[in-house]
Order: C-alpha cells, then sequence, then structure tokens
C-alpha cells in the first residue's frame, strides 16, 4: 500500500497491490496519471534524506555509513529515517534481555 497525493486536484488516494502499476488519478474530472515506481522513489527518498550519496542522519544532517549505524557529529544511533539517542537504546536492549531471560527462566 502507498498513498498518492494527485499534484493536479491535490487529493490523496492509497494504492494497493491489487490496482494496475500505472494508472489515472481517481478523481473523475482529474487527468494526471500514476507511476507506482516513481512514486515510491518519491516516497523513499523523502523519508531516508542523502548527503553526498550516503545517508545522512535525522537528528543533525551528517552523513552517516549505513542505515544503521552511530552518528559522527551527534552521537545518536541511526536507525533508518528515526535516531535514538545511545542511552534509550541501551535501556531497550537491557528491559528487553530481562524480558527474555525470565521467559527462558520459566519455560525451562
Amino acid at each position: 500500500m502507498q498513498k498518492i497525493t494527485c499534484p493536479l486536484c491535490q487529493k490523496s488516494f492509497i494504492w494497493t497491490d491489487n490496482m494496475d502499476p500505472k494508472g489515472r488519478c481517481p478523481t473523475e474530472d482529474c487527468e494526471w496519471r500514476y507511476d507506482i515506481h516513481e512514486e515510491l522513489r518519491k516516497s523513499v527518498a523523502q523519508k531516508l534524506p542523502i548527503t553526498d550519496g550516503r545517508p545522512s542522519c535525522p537528528h543533525c544532517g551528517a552523513p552517516v555509513e549505513g542505515r544503521l549505524a552511530v552518528c559522527d557529529g551527534c552521537g545518536y544511533v541511526v536507525t533508518g529515517a528515526k535516531a535514538y539517542k545511545k542511552v534509550d537504546v541501551f535501556i531497550f536492549v537491557a528491559v528487553l534481555l530481562l524480558i527474555l531471560s525470565m521467559v527462558y527462566r520459566f519455560l525451562s
């Protein structure tokens, strides 16, 4: 599923897998034609900003090495289009490991 906004009539619609990859805007009087592949490229480019051919940190804008990396500019952990503080990631992993160890202990 992909949300597409028509540039002519400014109305949005949801493209689903059972629709044609290329088609016309569902608004009756609108003649704009969409291409789902181009709309997906626009959506990905909007969510993952790129600097110098590499993804950039959504928090500070500095280029990062990959979609899962620690930003050299601000020290945040970058996961795709989101950035988290290292402390938050550490707490999440610690709580997750604690829950998994409790589940393992009660199941064995």
